[in-house]
Protein backbone atom coordinates (compact mmCIF):
# COMPACT_ATOMS: atom_id res chain seq x y z
CA UNK A 1 0.00 0.00 0.00
CA UNK A 2 3.03 2.61 0.53
CA UNK A 3 3.47 2.93 -3.47
CA UNK A 4 -0.32 3.82 -3.62
CA UNK A 5 -1.54 7.61 -3.51
CA UNK A 6 -2.88 8.84 -0.24
CA UNK A 7 -6.82 8.64 -1.95
CA UNK A 8 -6.28 5.09 -2.67
CA UNK A 9 -4.93 4.17 0.65
CA UNK A 10 -8.28 5.44 2.47
CA UNK A 11 -10.09 3.75 -0.17
CA UNK A 12 -8.82 0.35 0.03
CA UNK A 13 -8.91 0.36 3.93
CA UNK A 14 -12.81 1.60 3.98
CA UNK A 15 -13.24 -1.23 1.83
CA UNK A 16 -11.53 -3.29 4.14
CA UNK A 17 -13.03 -1.76 7.26
CA UNK A 18 -16.57 -2.36 5.19
CA UNK A 19 -16.09 -5.66 4.22
CA UNK A 20 -15.09 -6.68 8.24
CA UNK A 21 -18.08 -5.17 9.28
CA UNK A 22 -20.27 -7.03 6.70
CA UNK A 23 -18.84 -10.09 7.70
CA UNK A 24 -19.12 -9.97 11.03
CA UNK A 25 -22.20 -8.71 10.76
CA UNK A 26 -23.72 -11.80 8.60
CA UNK A 27 -21.69 -14.15 11.05
CA UNK A 28 -23.78 -12.44 14.11
CA UNK A 29 -26.94 -12.85 12.40
CA UNK A 30 -26.00 -16.74 11.19
CA UNK A 31 -25.09 -17.17 15.22
CA UNK A 32 -28.35 -16.03 15.77
CA UNK A 33 -30.04 -17.91 13.34
CA UNK A 34 -28.08 -21.28 14.72
CA UNK A 35 -28.84 -20.78 18.09
CA UNK A 36 -32.74 -19.32 17.53
CA UNK A 37 -32.73 -22.97 15.13
CA UNK A 38 -31.03 -25.24 17.87
CA UNK A 39 -33.62 -23.80 20.50
CA UNK A 40 -36.67 -24.35 18.29
CA UNK A 41 -35.18 -28.10 17.59
CA UNK A 42 -34.75 -28.95 21.29
CA UNK A 43 -38.35 -27.91 21.50
CA UNK A 44 -39.58 -29.67 19.37
CA UNK A 45 -37.76 -32.98 20.14
CA UNK A 46 -38.74 -32.49 24.13
CA UNK A 47 -42.43 -31.53 23.53
CA UNK A 48 -43.41 -33.79 19.94
CA UNK A 49 -44.75 -37.41 20.24
CA UNK A 50 -44.48 -40.38 18.17
CA UNK A 51 -47.50 -41.28 16.98
CA UNK A 52 -46.22 -44.65 16.73
CA UNK A 53 -45.83 -45.03 20.10
CA UNK A 54 -48.73 -42.77 21.92
CA UNK A 55 -51.59 -44.76 23.55
CA UNK A 56 -54.53 -43.93 22.23
CA UNK A 57 -56.27 -46.34 25.11
CA UNK A 58 -57.59 -45.80 27.83
CA UNK A 59 -56.79 -47.03 31.20
CA UNK A 60 -60.04 -49.14 31.43
CA UNK A 61 -61.82 -50.76 29.10
CA UNK A 62 -64.90 -49.41 27.34
CA UNK A 63 -67.94 -51.32 28.71
CA UNK A 64 -71.11 -52.48 26.64
CA UNK A 65 -73.92 -54.29 28.29
CA UNK A 66 -76.45 -55.74 26.17
CA UNK A 67 -80.28 -56.92 27.23
CA UNK A 68 -82.76 -59.28 25.22
CA UNK A 69 -85.32 -58.02 27.61
CA UNK A 70 -87.53 -56.39 24.31
CA UNK A 71 -86.75 -59.90 22.43
CA UNK A 72 -86.00 -62.39 25.07
CA UNK A 73 -85.60 -65.27 22.00
CA UNK A 74 -83.94 -62.94 19.45
CA UNK A 75 -80.96 -63.35 18.49
CA UNK A 76 -77.28 -61.59 19.31
CA UNK A 77 -76.56 -61.49 15.09
CA UNK A 78 -73.14 -61.98 15.84
CA UNK A 79 -70.50 -64.83 15.17
CA UNK A 80 -68.90 -65.63 18.50
CA UNK A 81 -64.99 -66.25 18.17
CA UNK A 82 -63.40 -69.28 20.79
CA UNK A 83 -60.35 -67.73 22.93
CA UNK A 84 -59.92 -70.70 24.38
CA UNK A 85 -58.06 -73.35 22.46
CA UNK A 86 -54.94 -72.78 24.29
CA UNK A 87 -53.14 -70.14 21.74
CA UNK A 88 -50.26 -68.19 22.79
CA UNK A 89 -52.39 -65.24 21.05
CA UNK A 90 -54.85 -65.40 23.63
CA UNK A 91 -52.76 -65.66 26.98
CA UNK A 92 -53.44 -62.15 27.64
CA UNK A 93 -57.22 -61.56 26.75
CA UNK A 94 -59.45 -61.79 29.83
CA UNK A 95 -62.48 -63.52 27.84
CA UNK A 96 -63.04 -66.83 26.61
CA UNK A 97 -65.25 -65.79 23.56
CA UNK A 98 -65.17 -62.37 21.64
CA UNK A 99 -67.12 -61.20 18.95
CA UNK A 100 -65.55 -62.80 15.56
CA UNK A 101 -68.10 -61.36 12.96
CA UNK A 102 -71.20 -59.53 12.85
CA UNK A 103 -74.40 -60.51 10.42
CA UNK A 104 -75.58 -58.64 8.36
CA UNK A 105 -79.28 -56.71 8.79
CA UNK A 106 -80.86 -55.17 11.44
CA UNK A 107 -79.40 -57.07 15.11
CA UNK A 108 -79.10 -56.42 18.41
CA UNK A 109 -75.66 -56.77 17.81
CA UNK A 110 -75.48 -53.90 15.58
CA UNK A 111 -77.92 -51.65 17.36
CA UNK A 112 -76.25 -52.10 20.76
CA UNK A 113 -73.10 -50.79 19.05
CA UNK A 114 -70.96 -54.25 19.25
CA UNK A 115 -67.38 -54.40 17.44
CA UNK A 116 -65.60 -57.40 16.56
CA UNK A 117 -62.78 -58.25 18.96
CA UNK A 118 -65.59 -57.41 21.78
CA UNK A 119 -64.69 -59.51 24.86
CA UNK A 120 -67.55 -61.64 26.41
CA UNK A 121 -67.21 -61.25 30.34
CA UNK A 122 -70.08 -62.42 31.79
CA UNK A 123 -73.63 -63.49 31.56
CA UNK A 124 -76.61 -61.77 33.53
CA UNK A 125 -73.60 -60.29 35.76
CA UNK A 126 -72.14 -63.84 36.41
CA UNK A 127 -68.55 -63.62 35.53
CA UNK A 128 -66.35 -65.92 32.60
CA UNK A 129 -62.98 -64.59 32.64
CA UNK A 130 -59.45 -66.38 32.00
CA UNK A 131 -58.31 -64.12 34.96
CA UNK A 132 -59.57 -61.10 37.22
CA UNK A 133 -60.07 -57.32 35.51
CA UNK A 134 -56.67 -55.85 35.92
CA UNK A 135 -58.63 -53.07 36.90
CA UNK A 136 -59.70 -54.53 39.98
CA UNK A 137 -58.33 -52.64 42.88
CA UNK A 138 -58.46 -52.64 46.77
CA UNK A 139 -61.54 -50.14 46.65
CA UNK A 140 -63.64 -52.18 45.08
CA UNK A 141 -63.81 -54.42 48.48
CA UNK A 142 -66.54 -52.36 48.85
CA UNK A 143 -68.38 -53.20 46.10
CA UNK A 144 -71.76 -55.60 46.41
CA UNK A 145 -70.96 -59.08 45.17
CA UNK A 146 -72.67 -58.92 42.13
CA UNK A 147 -70.16 -56.22 41.29
CA UNK A 148 -67.28 -58.42 42.16
CA UNK A 149 -68.34 -61.48 41.03
CA UNK A 150 -68.40 -59.98 37.77
CA UNK A 151 -65.01 -58.52 37.85
CA UNK A 152 -63.12 -61.62 39.82
CA UNK A 153 -65.04 -64.57 39.12
CA UNK A 154 -62.74 -67.06 36.83
CA UNK A 155 -63.40 -70.30 35.53
CA UNK A 156 -60.30 -72.59 35.74
CA UNK A 157 -60.11 -75.39 33.79
CA UNK A 158 -58.63 -77.29 30.68
CA UNK A 159 -58.47 -76.07 27.52
CA UNK A 160 -61.98 -75.08 26.04
CA UNK A 161 -64.14 -75.53 28.91
CA UNK A 162 -63.78 -71.75 29.34
CA UNK A 163 -65.89 -71.08 25.82
CA UNK A 164 -67.96 -74.32 26.45
CA UNK A 165 -68.95 -72.85 29.98
CA UNK A 166 -70.20 -69.93 28.50
CA UNK A 167 -71.87 -71.15 25.60
CA UNK A 168 -73.72 -73.42 28.18
CA UNK A 169 -74.59 -70.24 30.55
CA UNK A 170 -75.97 -68.20 27.70
CA UNK A 171 -78.08 -70.83 25.99
CA UNK A 172 -79.81 -72.11 29.37
CA UNK A 173 -81.09 -68.15 30.11
CA UNK A 174 -81.91 -68.16 26.72
CA UNK A 175 -84.61 -71.39 26.78
CA UNK A 176 -86.18 -69.92 29.65
CA UNK A 177 -87.74 -66.85 27.55
CA UNK A 178 -88.11 -64.94 30.83
CA UNK A 179 -89.12 -61.59 30.08
CA UNK A 180 -88.47 -61.08 34.04
CA UNK A 181 -85.30 -62.46 33.90
CA UNK A 182 -83.97 -62.01 29.91
CA UNK A 183 -80.22 -62.80 28.62
CA UNK A 184 -77.72 -59.79 29.66
CA UNK A 185 -74.18 -59.94 27.88
CA UNK A 186 -71.28 -57.75 29.35
CA UNK A 187 -69.09 -56.94 26.95
CA UNK A 188 -65.51 -55.05 27.43
CA UNK A 189 -63.52 -53.13 24.52
CA UNK A 190 -59.21 -53.54 24.74
CA UNK A 191 -57.48 -50.52 22.81
CA UNK A 192 -54.98 -51.74 20.54
CA UNK A 193 -51.95 -51.15 23.45
CA UNK A 194 -54.05 -52.54 25.81
CA UNK A 195 -52.57 -55.79 27.52
CA UNK A 196 -55.34 -58.00 26.03
CA UNK A 197 -54.01 -57.28 22.76
CA UNK A 198 -50.16 -57.68 23.38
CA UNK A 199 -49.36 -60.75 21.60
CA UNK A 200 -50.91 -59.47 18.68
CA UNK A 201 -49.15 -56.24 19.25
CA UNK A 202 -45.88 -57.84 19.59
Amino acid sequence: DANLPADKIFDTHRDNTHTSMSSALQLSKRQQYDSSNNENNNSSMSTMVNPLFNSTSNEIPTFLTISFADDPAASLGAQLSNRDKGELCDMFMPAYATIGRLLEGETIARASGVHIDDAIVAVNGEGFRRFPAEYFDEADGALDETAKNFKTKVHVGKDGEGYTALLGRIKSVKATADAAKPLELSLERYGWDETANAWERY
